[in-house]
């Protein structure tokens, strides 16, 4: 077990890395052909797809992994198949809506918030990554449950960056005048192909099932995970908007950029955590809380171990870096050494709220998760003004260590209260 366990962390980290470099040289190649401008409207409209994405999940994904293991551990595959099936309409049901919402608030937001005329049509085009984006997420939860992790992590991520990246490549080789919208356009018909080869998959795998199933899930079972994706989502997405509400859009893209990069540090935790739930599911439900600190402890150990030479780099090269997308982007260096300093953080111990959250505890997690994104983007907003994107960098460390500060405490609190428990039932 604890062989699968170490394996399934770093295939997870292999492809997740991959995905990291696929998704650096886009930003890259965006940078390159139309610049920081080029870059902040497209991570504009993309975060905010993304975010409207993040609450029609519903937490639907964390649901079906924890229905799976009793579902396969029975053979009930009619059940699991009813179960899929429902969370995915749940998804759209949702998800639909808020689409069609970002697609009529989409002139407003790009004029009051981003005060950016363009910013409207790339909202126009990412809206129906809302729905895209926790479908495909569902799908990859499934095949990741099920033990194909290949399979799930190679489509998180990896495979429509990539396409999205020949797309890109393929236009500029057929002309040089190509329309700012190009990289927009070319990610979300990566995402269709990527979510349709998803679906042949799932479709393959849940073949096993003959007849109609049960549905073991209800709408509302995920809702305090949706509400801690949501909340943690606000905190990315929010830094941007401000940067580019309080700054420019430009100044966004250069911020994103610095982000960017970090994200290949983030790949370490998201990696180790994608990997992990599974494992740490069954720790909490056999009440093995020693294994489970254990596992969090051999994850954070490992990511950190993996993180230094990254760290080293970024640090000693935040300039150098960043002149390789545009002279321009320096102006970032800085605020790319406090977001390397701030992921490092989540790398060591951001593993505890997914187990406090395989433990059922998912309050605990989601007060933190609202009271460190509040603060930091109230801290953000604060020093902008004075320190310009050096303020936004400060503000997301500052909701990295409150959120992994709290929830590694709690989490060791509610260990020793179960473990104890245990001892009492023993007797």
């Amino acid at each position: 077990m604890a062989g699968k366990f170490h394996f399934d962390l770093f295939v997870g980290l292999l492809l997740r890395g991959l995905g990291a470099i696929a998704s650096f040289a886009l930003t890259w190649l965006i940078a390159r052909t139309f610049g920081p401008t080029g870059v902040g409207l497209y991570h504009i409209g993309l975060s905010t797809a993304l975010f409207f994405g993040t609450i029609a999940s519903l937490g639907m994904d964390f649901v079906l992994i924890r229905k799976m293991g009793a579902l396969l551990k029975d053979g009930l595959w009619d059940d699991l198949k009813a179960t899929f099936q429902r969370c995915e309409r749940y998804i759209i049901a949702v998800g639909l809506p808020l689409a069609l919402l970002l697609i009529g608030a989409s002139h407003a937001i790009s004029h009051y918030v981003f005060r950016e005329r363009d910013a409207a049509v790339f909202l126009l085009i990412f809206a129906i990554i809302a729905v895209l984006a926790p479908i495909l997420k569902l799908g990859n939860a499934l095949l990741r449950a099920a033990g194909r992790v290949v399979q799930s992590q190679f489509l998180e991520g990896f495979a429509y960056s990539t396409l999205t990246c020949l797309i890109i490549v393929t236009a500029l080789y057929i002309s040089d005048n190509v329309v700012l919208q190009l990289p927009a356009i070319a990610y979300v018909s990566s995402v269709v192909i990527v979510l349709i080869i998803n679906r042949l998959l799932v479709h393959r795998m849940l073949k096993r099932a003959k007849k109609n199933g049960e549905a073991t899930v209800r709408i509302w079972e995920g809702w305090r995970i949706a509400a801690l994706q949501t909340a943690t989502s606000l905190g990315t997405w929010g830094s941007l908007a401000l940067v580019a509400a309080l700054l420019d859009v430009a100044t966004a893209g250069i911020f994103r950029t610095a982000f960017q990069l970090c994200l290949v540090l983030q790949t370490i935790s998201s990696a180790f955590g994608t990997m992990a739930a599974p494992h740490l599911a069954r720790a909490a439900a056999e009440n093995d809380m020693k294994d489970l600190i254990r596992k969090v402890l051999i994850a954070g150990l490992n990511g950190v171990g993996l993180a230094i030479p990254l760290w080293i780099i970024g640090m000693g090269f935040a300039e150098e870096i960043l002149f390789f997308f545009d002279p321009s982007f320096i102006e970032g260096s800085g605020a790319l050494r406090i977001m390397i300093v701030a992921f490092t953080v989540e790398i060591a111990f951001g593993l505890s709220g997914m187990a406090l959250v395989m433990m059922h505890r998912e309050a605990f997690v989601l007060r933190h998760e609202i009271a460190a994104n509040l603060a930091g983007l109230l801290l953000i907003a604060l020093l902008i003004p004075s320190m310009g994107i050096m303020g936004a960098a400060l503000g997301l460390l500052s909701i990295s260590v409150i959120r992994c500060g709290a929830n590694v405490v709690t989490m060791l609190v509610v260990t020793q209260k179960n473990a104890q428990k245990a001892l009492s039932c023993d007797g």
